[in-house]
């Protein structure tokens, strides 16, 4: 899953063992973008590390977009303000290409 990878990459870069909150789920073959996660560690490292770094050891299809310190009482799942769902649908004949796997066809 996309947590595995983000958490076993985050520990090579702390160096200690990472669990991440995330700030929602998503079921099989549902595609997040933009998703809020956080954790705690002991390791400091510059925060161009934590994104450079990390997405040096992850698969091509995930990529972190940036790193910020957050207070204690930060919590990716309940201090979300909002979630925004976008449902794309293919209406034609042919099967899609370039989006096969992240739209609905029929």
């Amino acid at each position: 899953t996309v947590q595995d990878a983000l958490e076993k990459a985050l520990s090579e870069i702390a160096g200690e063992p990472i669990a991440v909150v995330c700030a929602g789920r998503t079921d099989a073959g549902v595609h997040a973008s933009c998703q809020v996660v956080h954790f705690e560690c002991l390791a400091e490292r510059p925060l161009s590390a934590w994104v450079r770094g990390t997405n040096t050891l992850l698969p091509d299809a995930v990529a972190v977009r940036w790193a910020h310190p957050v207070a204690d009482d930060f919590h990716a799942r309940f201090s979300a303000r909002g979630r925004r769902y976008r449902y794309l649908l293919l209406n034609r004949p042919q099967r899609p290409g370039l989006t096969h796997g992240r739209v609905g066809w029929f």
